[in-house]
């Protein structure tokens, strides 16, 4: 990046990343044709990934210069989507747009300043970035007068506010595994269930048989504790349920997360019970936790934090806790819906969480903060597609800035 001192108006900056851009854009008209070339759909992944992917780069920066400077670059825009397209430049841009469901440039750099806010949210307490965010967070960011570049804090909060994204506190995230590769945690997650050749697609009313079997076989004298969670529109649940115990618990959660996060909060507090309480287990020092969400057991069987860290931390030190007491936890999937017991009595549990008066206090992950921060772009995107497709024939037959079908 080009910093022009002292004023750091970007001008030079802006100014060198268009050339550059437009010169790129000559390689992505070469392959680009009425009678050859590649189609639209392979036109606009090169696009992404070597031109938008060079203005995206240190946008959350230089979105503070000014409108004139940065509506230059809405001309390397228009130009790569009249290219992929093969429109007339009579076209008008807000058709460009709709058609090809690509964002225009502010909202995109708006959505990138509310992911990299994220990030540092994310980051330790006493990282100086996050010291800084958290004596800024909470100002008024609306007083700065026209000659002022607002400082990256007030233009992120200013987005959330607009958006309607939550700009709370948040837990640090964990940067690795509390398990060692050693540790050999992961030999306890077991992902299949075919016993006799079931699958997903069988439809069969033996499946809940063959479920019961399988685990009367591969783990005989261990307690059961189903798992399972729930999403609406209007609320988040998770819940767990202990057959040889008669224990059904379930807790209501922010609206915010999802449902890998719920799933993963309904094993985390599995594993809590069985923590709290493991020195009054007479019959069994031997658990499985079953559930039917394949995707959060893989998350867990991995020792790498890539996503969803703070509740995948959690579960691994409470594996190695139990682990170090001489107590067996396994994990076990189990399909969804298919007349399993313990899962169907779980998964109404989870369902009527929503009956609780208090929600458990579960800080938001940067996975969901991120989900809700590309919904509300694409709602964005929407509104503005709804006030600028009046007078476009496009916007006659379009009504959605979704792609085509």
């Amino acid at each position: 990046m080009t910093l022009d001192s002292p004023r750091l108006t970007w001008g030079k900056h802006i100014k060198k990343l268009k050339t550059d851009c437009l010169s790129r854009l000559q390689t992505l008209k070469a392959v680009s044709g009425t009678s050859w070339g590649a189609d639209r759909k392979t036109l606009k992944i090169f696009y992404n990934s070597f031109v938008l992917s060079k203005l995206n780069y240190g946008s959350i920066l230089y979105e503070s210069a000014s409108k004139v400077l940065l509506k230059s670059l809405e001309v390397v825009h228009n130009l790569g989507l009249r290219i992929i397209t093969g429109n007339r430049k009579t076209t008008p841009v807000d058709a460009l747009l709709g058609e090809t469901g690509m964002l225009p440039l502010k909202i995109k750099r708006q959505k990138l300043t509310m992911d990299y806010f994220y990030n540092i949210q994310h980051y330790a307490h006493n990282f100086s970035i996050n010291i800084n965010l958290e004596r800024h967070l909470y100002r008024d960011h609306n007083g700065y007068s026209a000659t002022v570049c607002i400082p990256f804090i007030g233009r992120a909060v200013c987005i959330a506010r607009k958006f309607g994204l939550d700009i709370g506190k948040t837990c640090p995230d964990q940067t690795m595994s509390p398990a060692p590769p050693w540790s050999r945690i992961y030999t306890n997650i077991h992902l299949n269930y075919n016993v006799q050749n079931i699958t997903n697609s069988k439809i069969s009313p033996f499946i809940a048989f063959d479920i019961r079997e399988l685990i009367l076989v591969r783990f005989p004298n261990y307690i059961e504790i189903y798992t399972d969670g729930s999403k609406t529109s209007d609320y988040v649940g998770a819940a767990i349920y202990i057959p040889s115990r008669s224990i059904t618990v379930n807790w209501q959660l922010n609206a915010q997360h999802s449902i890998v996060a719920a799933e993963l909060f309904a094993i985390k507090q599995a594993m809590q019970w069985i923590w709290e309480g493991y020195s009054s287990y007479e019959e069994s020092s031997q658990f499985v936790i079953l559930s039917d969400s394949l995707s959060s057991l893989m998350i867990i069987q991995k020792l790498s934090l890539t996503t969803y860290r703070q509740l995948v931390t959690t579960i691994h030190s409470l594996m190695l806790k139990l682990n170090s007491k001489g107590i067996i936890v396994a994990l076990q999937h189990v399909p969804a819906h298919c007349g399993v017991r313990g899962n169907e009595i779980v998964d109404a549990a989870a369902k009527m969480a929503y009956r609780n008066d208090k929600s458990a206090l579960l800080p938001i992950e940067l996975a969901d903060q991120k989900f809700h921060s590309k919904q509300a772009t694409r709602e964005q995107f929407q509104e503005y597609w709804e006030i600028q497709r009046h007078g476009i024939y496009l916007g006659t037959i379009k009504d959605s800035v979704d792609n085509w079908p």
